[in-house]
């Protein structure tokens, strides 16, 4: 998706990213908070909920068949430029490009930490399963908020890094919060740490597109960021559940998800600064030769 709103939407990438990203999270929120209630009203276990999350998908697929028709018909009809060559290899020795991969693992990391860990964590804290499934449901919801937040707050910036320093604040804080905080504030919290992961969810994605020179960039980036960012987002549930075995505890988990909110600023702050990922080199100046022994830049 970040390749296509690169393609189609050049001029809009951060508006058309938090469209998507707003999506996503409506759609994880409304999931997240039916799962429970679901299984209650039938009597069933959670097969039943997870397994009728494949109506969406189909629906979904059904929705996009027309498109993806018409793009093959207009791909038989004219087929498309043929990408420059050495694209690949620019993307995955530009280390630009591996900040933008590293920042969207590590956000995605902590968005996995949550959707794997936050309901048990809460009923650890002494919440029903329903009012767990409410929390998540929640911080998905207002991830919503958090994403179109992002081209608003774009367009009174300078570049992307005070996006990152919001993102990193508000995540720390929220999982801070939801964690030790007392147990009748952690709706609060909950808010705090939507809007920190919806900023850093539609951030990263918008990378994407604007650390990209063009279309066939954004799609080598596309696939770099998310296949390898996605490797790393996925060794944290499992990293989070070792510790809490371990530990018997939240505590030392927990610190260690603080501990990435941090190191999220280290890609992040780079990545946010105004520059692309295969842009052509700037001509050299011209010289005129002055008949001494200097040279003038013309």
């Amino acid at each position: 998706m970040p390749a296509i709103i690169k393609r189609d939407h050049p001029s809009r990438i951060t508006t058309v990213t938090a469209v998507y990203t707003v999506a996503v999270t409506a759609g994880a929120s409304l999931s997240s908070g039916l799962a429970v209630p679901v299984e209650d009203w039938f009597g069933a276990s959670w097969r039943l909920p997870l397994g009728l999350l494949a109506i969406p998908a189909a629906l979904a697929g059904l929705l996009w068949l027309p498109r993806a028709r018409r793009a093959a018909h207009a791909a038989r009809s004219a087929p498309p430029a043929a990408p420059p060559r050495g694209v690949a290899a620019l993307v995955w020795r530009s280390r630009l490009a591996w900040h933008v991969t590293a920042f969207m693992g590590l956000q995605s990391l902590l968005a996995y930490v949550v959707i794997g860990w936050l309901p048990t964590l809460c009923q650890d804290r002494g919440m029903d399963a329903a009012s767990a499934g409410y929390v998540l449901a929640l911080v998905a919801a207002v991830q919503a908020v958090g994403s179109l937040a992002v081209p608003v707050l774009a367009r009174r910036t300078r570049d992307q890094r005070p996006l990152v320093i919001a993102t990193v604040a508000l995540t720390a804080l929220g999982f801070a919060g939801v964690t030790w905080a007392p147990i009748g504030s952690v709706w609060a919290w909950t808010v705090v740490l939507g809007l920190g992961q919806g900023l850093g969810f539609a951030t990263a994605l918008s990378f994407i597109g604007l650390r990209a020179h063009d279309a066939h960039v954004a799609v080598q980036l596309s696939g770099m960021a998310q296949g390898v960012g996605y490797v790393i987002a996925a060794l944290g549930p499992l990293a989070l559940g070792a510790l809490h075995d371990a530990t018997g505890g939240w505590t030392v988990p927990m610190l260690g998800v603080l501990a990435v909110c941090a190191a999220l600023a280290v890609p992040g702050l780079p990545a946010g600064r105004l520059r692309t990922v295969g842009a052509p080199a700037a001509p050299a100046p011209e010289v005129v030769n002055t008949g001494s022994s200097g040279h003038i830049p013309n």
